[in-house]
């Protein structure tokens, strides 16, 4: 609060529905690009206690390493969760991931539709939203009020082969629409939390301070773009 910082979501809770297996089952070669707080991630009341901790209103979902399993029984944990969560004042985000257990915005779609919770939305990563196929026109098909968050990087056009925690670039730096995509999202709820997350080898080894100011160069620079591009 000292330093004008906010912080606008907790991400994320791993290990919180069903389908998802132990770290211990992992790849080892895919075990060893993990970051420790996603091999042990931090449980359900640990997150909900740093929300409150931190003024979060937000604590993004992720059913990450997971296996889909019925809508109905994905959609039941998430409901438990979302009224716990309420009590403590705070929303949930559900993320899809290719390589989860709600591999997709259809995927997704559904679950949220079950979980019928008000404090529950959609979180729509970008890099995921495009590398599981979907488009602009599936943020617009989306009921108003669905998405609760928005995380936006960027990545190069053509093939693409996924590295964990990896390969993303700065917004305006690969090839997405990010413009349309940010467009369609904030057009279905303009309240929701817009974030960067931008994993990769090149900010990693940089200092955190030489890291944040190119992420805030980034954004600037790429918001400016946005405002004069976006449909009026």
């Amino acid at each position: 609060r000292d330093s004008g910082i906010a912080v606008t979501m907790i991400d994320g809770l791993s290990d919180g529905l069903p389908g998802v297996p132990p770290a211990a089952a992992l790849d080892p070669e895919v075990r060893a690009l993990m970051p420790p707080d996603v091999l042990d991630p931090p449980d359900e009341a640990r997150c909900l206690r740093t929300a409150k901790a931190l003024g979060s209103k937000m604590l993004n979902v992720a059913a990450y390493r997971g296996v889909v399993v019925p809508v109905e029984e994905m959609a039941q944990a998430l409901r438990g969760l979302s009224r716990r969560a309420a009590a403590q004042g705070v929303g949930i985000a559900i993320e899809f991931i290719p390589e989860s257990g709600i591999p997709d915005i259809h995927r997704a779609r559904q679950v949220w539709e079950a979980c019928a919770e008000p404090n529950c939305g959609l979180m729509v990563d970008m890099f995921h939203l495009c590398r599981s196929g979907g488009t602009v026109e599936d943020l617009r098909r989306l009921p108003p009020g669905a998405i609760a968050g928005v995380q936006i990087s960027d990545r190069d056009p053509g093939p693409y082969v996924h590295v964990p925690m990896g390969g993303r670039l700065l917004p305006g730096d690969g090839g997405l629409p990010l413009v349309e995509l940010v467009t369609a999202a904030l057009e279905n709820n303009l309240g929701a939390i817009v974030d960067l997350e931008v994993l990769n080898a090149d900010l990693n080894a940089l200092s955190l301070d030489e890291a944040t100011r190119r992420l805030a160069a980034a954004a600037k620079s790429w918001r400016e773009v946005f405002e004069s591009l976006k449909p009026h």
